[in-house]
């Protein structure tokens, strides 16, 4: 107590730590895991560019045997060689003072061929005795319950502020004050991204957003990590934007979901949208999950249709979607997703829904062209947009033709025949304007290839360019 009294919050850990090593009391568990939270995110992430480097990083950082340092070792761990990996854990097993943070940190890392020995390190260092505090113990667990609660209040409560209202942007800025004066990186994580929303940022901003997210991402989602793909996930203003599902993962209510605004499933047929109050594109949606969430009126925007295995598609026999002929469970609605062939979706133009919408987006299965770019679709819509993958090919049309093509590369390439493969989507000749996005900056020699590969296929082409979106 004295050390937190003293705001020396390192040498607190310590003395708490060493208690559960002695006992294994499981009120312990709360207060390390409350201290560790407060601690941890001022150390700063463990690197290397080297693997030998990155080991090199985590043995001299275990031998100091800090506690404090527990959370960048644990967060190295997937950046180790498979050897490696093995070596670490020992030290973790063998030479690591017993803790219940192990437990909590280790909820949100995956090792492909340790899980084995995750589950070791999680039992051999977190399991609780059963066995009762005696009264003095009891008195100081709750006192320093109330000290640790008292000085964390301000935190919760900010943060609290964010989830309550995701769509405003004060709650974050403020959060971010207060998390940059105490060297939580997640302060300098929202400031950097509000940077970049009013002004393109310099490299030497890019490379360290992406080190906090690289470094730091799977801490501040630890509670919903494993439901997520990581490949998938986008922050925007400091906190999760988008994301898409692990197949069969449970969607449990939790406050990381709150400012989610773009979510893809797989194939799961129910989700908490109450957890969800930002959410506006919703994708992969079964014909179960949509009449759940047809039920009562919802602000999305975008809706994405599952695929249905072994429906035959191209012959006019679609059945129509009551939840979304109907329209009124969907009054904001302006983009649907669709699979198949356009005529399988032909009933959609006699509904109130069609003149809503504004965008039509395809799951792409198709060699060479795409049927939807010939289809004869009303004049409301104004777009197509096709998913290939990662990537996407976006059409904007004018008057019967779609003359401007987008075309948002997510997956790096080496090889420019990666990204001209998208221009095979769309009829030959029609082209007025052609825009790639790429993650990085390409070779000029790359460049030039994409554009000879364009203006062969497009003649007439009046506008061609290349631009970088290093968070497209």
């Amino acid at each position: 107590m004295a050390a937190l009294a003293s705001d020396d919050d390192e040498r607190a850990l310590e003395h708490l730590v060493a208690a559960w090593d002695l006992c294994r009391a499981e009120p312990l568990i709360a207060l390390v895991d409350t201290l560790a939270s407060r601690i941890e995110p001022r150390q700063k992430a463990l690197g290397g560019k080297t693997s030998d480097d990155r080991y090199e990083a985590f043995r001299t950082t275990a031998a100091r045997a800090r506690q404090a340092d527990l959370a960048r070792l644990v967060a190295m761990l997937p950046r180790l060689t498979y050897g490696d990996v093995s070596a670490a854990l020992d030290t973790l097993l063998y030479n690591w003072r017993y803790t219940p943070r192990m437990r909590t940190l280790l909820q949100s890392v995956r090792l492909p061929g340790y899980t084995d020995r995750l589950d070791e390190l999680r039992t051999t260092h977190a399991t609780p005795r059963d066995e009762p505090l005696s009264e003095r113990a009891r008195q100081t667990v709750a006192e320093l319950q109330r000290l640790l609660t008292t000085t964390d209040d301000a935190g919760a409560d900010l943060l609290a502020q964010v989830y309550a209202d995701p769509a405003a942007d004060a709650p974050r800025l403020v959060y971010a004050d207060w998390a940059t004066s105490r060297g939580d990186p997640r302060g300098e994580l929202i400031t950097l991204q509000f940077a970049r929303r009013d002004r393109p940022p310099e490299l030497a901003a890019v490379r360290r957003e992406r080190a906090l997210l690289e470094y730091y991402m799977h801490r501040w989602l630890a509670p919903i990590w494993n439901a997520i793909r990581p490949y998938s996930v986008r922050f925007e203003r400091g906190f999760l934007a988008a994301v898409t599902v692990e197949p069969f993962a449970v969607i449990a209510p939790r406050p990381e979901w709150s400012t989610v605004i773009a979510l893809e499933l797989a194939y799961h047929e129910a989700l908490p949208m109450e957890a969800f109050p930002a959410l506006r594109e919703l994708r992969n949606v079964t014909p179960k999950l949509l009449a759940q969430i047809a039920a009562a009126p919802r602000k999305l925007t975008h809706l994405g249709l599952a695929t249905e295995p072994g429906l035959r598609t191209g012959t006019r026999s679609m059945p129509v979607i009551p939840e979304l002929a109907d329209g009124r469970a969907f009054p904001d609605l302006v983009s649907l997703g669709v699979w198949g062939y356009p005529e399988d979706w032909a009933w959609i133009w006699q509904t109130q829904l069609a003149r809503q919408l504004a965008r039509i987006e395809v799951t792409h299965s198709f060699a060479g062209e795409s049927p939807w770019l010939a289809a004869s679709l009303p004049e409301s819509i104004r777009e197509v947009r096709i998913r290939e993958r990662a990537n996407e090919a976006r059409l904007v049309r004018a008057g019967a033709t779609f003359q401007r093509l987008e075309v948002i590369c997510r997956e790096p390439s080496r090889d420019a025949l990666a990204w001209v493969h998208m221009l095979e989507l769309v009829p030959l000749r029609t082209l007025r304007e052609a825009r790639f996005v790429l993650p990085r900056k390409a070779k000029q020699d790359t460049i030039d290839r994409l554009e000879q590969a364009t203006r062969r296929s497009h003649p007439q082409l009046e506008r061609f360019a290349v631009d970088v979106d290093p968070f497209v």
